[in-house]
């Protein structure tokens, strides 16, 4: 631990002007969740003001009690300590592999993940307005400090298709389109890359998005500030023969009320026997965090007098 505590420190020395740090992690196993955990409650006591965005990959969950152990005790360090935490589930990394007949390797996985990380990021490096430091990200994506956990998802690894069709399989691959999906958006973000027209985005689907998309009531009527579009120029730089990004793509970078991974860490966890103090406590704060994003999908009723708005 001293040895990465001093590469982080040097590194944030060399640094001219310091905005954060990205923390890419797996939270099943022992060293994303336990060696991951101790890095992150380090820097966020040594450089307070700073952004902490993490990158988690999420398992499914069938690794053992231990695997749950781990995820359980990482959730609770990334509530006190992460300003937001993108959850990536490996079974989306590997359906995106099995869809263009790629081997779900290490290198193939990790060139998806690089590829939304590039995007996210990409107005940081090359002119756009979207996402243009670590704190935009987090400003746009975390709507309260302890809702921190936002998903990404980017399309299409095939030959170029229509705006509209881009979209469609971007929401799909996210699952918001699902019937069986009752959760609703607290905030999302399509960057688009490679030369879109804009009024083709701002126009067609902009109402598409908001006929099909199912918002959080208390956002819906802030469209506009929870819902948002950016077109950067710049084409994805491929780097995998296998793993090939299209010319025109776009991220979906979401917040929703959707529970359902950590439900099943719920569930699980409930099973076991001779809970630890620290156990104890770090699902207890799940649960609290359950019922905070259960406030978030209620129903707002409408105001009969604008004096009570």
């Amino acid at each position: 631990m001293e040895h990465v505590v001093e590469s982080v420190r040097k590194q944030a020395e060399d640094c001219q002007s310091l905005q954060g740090f990205m923390i890419y992690r797996s939270i099943s196993g022992g060293t994303g969740s336990g060696l991951g955990s101790a890095i992150l409650e380090y820097i966020s006591d040594q450089f307070v003001n700073k952004s902490k965005i993490e990158i988690v990959v999420s398992d499914r969950l069938d690794d053992g009690e231990q695997a749950i152990n781990n995820t359980v005790l990482a959730s609770h360090s990334m509530l006190q300590h992460s300003d937001c935490s993108f959850m990536i589930n490996n079974a989306y990394l590997h359906d995106i592999c099995a869809q263009i007949n790629a081997y779900p390797s290490f290198y193939n996985v990790n060139t998806i993940i690089s590829q939304m990380v590039s995007s996210l990021t990409l107005s940081m490096r090359v002119d756009g307005y979207m996402f243009t430091s670590l704190s935009n990200i987090i400003e746009l994506l975390v709507p309260s400090p302890r809702l921190l956990f936002p998903c990404l998802s980017i399309a299409p690894f095939t030959p170029f298709q229509s705006p509209q069709q881009i979209t469609d399989l971007v929401l799909k691959q996210a699952h918001i389109l699902s019937t069986q999906n009752t959760s609703k958006l607290l905030s999302a973000c399509f960057l688009y890359r490679g030369h879109f027209i804009p009024k083709e985005i701002s126009q067609n689907l902009c109402l598409r998005i908001k006929q099909t998309v199912r918002f959080a009531d208390v956002c819906f009527s802030k469209f506009s500030t929870c819902i948002r579009f950016g077109i950067n120029y710049q084409n994805a730089a491929n780097v995998s023969k296998s793993v090939v990004l299209a010319e025109k793509s776009v991220l979906f970078a979401h917040n929703s009320t959707d529970f359902t991974f950590w439900n099943k860490v719920i569930d699980k966890y409930e099973g076991k026997q001779n809970w630890n103090d620290d156990e104890t406590e770090a699902i207890m704060d799940l649960k609290e965090l359950k019922k905070e994003y259960a406030e978030m999908e209620k129903e707002i009723e409408p105001a009969e007098d604008m004096n009570d708005i």
